[in-house]
């Protein structure tokens, strides 16, 4: 009686679909470097404070802190600006979190 402690499918399974995590991962990382490359635009800013104002235009405390970014936030700050209480921080935590392409795209500005 032969006793089989690992089954060859399975073991082939397992590698595919961690094959197909690491690939999905390395495609991410790539993702966010190219984003972290791309010239800072004055219009993709705008873009993200206008989508950011309408997702919170019923949070006056968001408004406020939005209207604080668009006048004072210089690439030097994005890590204070990520670490407060405030938009920046949800927007970007929620986007990396989720792997969500069209948010990570949104919130390049920072």
């Amino acid at each position: 009686m032969a006793f089989v402690m690992f089954d060859d499918k399975q073991q082939q399974k397992t590698a595919q679909v961690v094959s197909k995590r690491a690939t999905s991962f390395l495609w991410y990382q790539i993702f966010i470097d190219v984003l972290k490359k791309l010239p800072q635009m004055d219009q993709a800013k705008k873009d993200m404070l206008d989508k950011c104002e309408d997702y919170y235009r019923f949070n006056t405390r968001e408004l406020i802190k939005i209207e604080q970014f668009r006048t004072n936030y210089t690439i030097h700050e994005a890590v204070r600006w990520f670490t407060l209480d405030s938009f920046v921080y949800s927007l970007l935590n929620r986007a990396l979190r989720t792997e969500n392409i069209s948010n990570l795209y949104t919130v390049k500005p920072v």
